[in-house]
């Protein structure tokens, strides 16, 4: 914001509707960011607004993510399955209750939707 202010050359303590939409719209990132930057500048146009200073309150967007997940097919699962069943057995003990473990794991994560952290701390 600060780099557009001075491109732009606003010298007034005036955040105006105009001037964030050009801000918002000069901006060349993916639509997560922007909504970071555009969350930050609200808390910094409700502090100007608490000194005095006559502000443009911007909107949030409401979402526009761009995180596709990848969806294993289910031969792929199959043979992730089929990997982690055929591991082989370690003669050191950690390593027998890793073979052992894994298959349930790897099953936790895939079947019920669990991110590793949670699958990780389950006793």
């Amino acid at each position: 914001m600060d780099r557009f202010l001075i491109k732009i050359e606003a010298t007034s303590k005036v955040l105006t509707e105009k001037i964030i939409t050009k801000w918002i719209q000069s901006m060349n990132v993916k639509p997560s960011t922007k909504k970071r930057k555009v969350a930050v500048i609200r808390y910094l146009a409700k502090y100007l607004s608490s000194l005095g200073f006559e502000v443009f309150m911007p909107e949030t967007s409401r979402g526009s993510y761009d995180y596709v997940p990848y969806i294993f097919s289910d031969d792929e699962f199959v043979r992730i399955a089929a990997e982690v069943d055929n591991l082989p057995i370690q003669s050191n003990v950690s390593g027998n209750q890793a073979a052992a473990q894994m298959p349930v794991l790897i099953r936790f994560l895939y079947g019920c939707g669990l991110r590793l952290g949670e699958a990780l701390t389950l006793r």
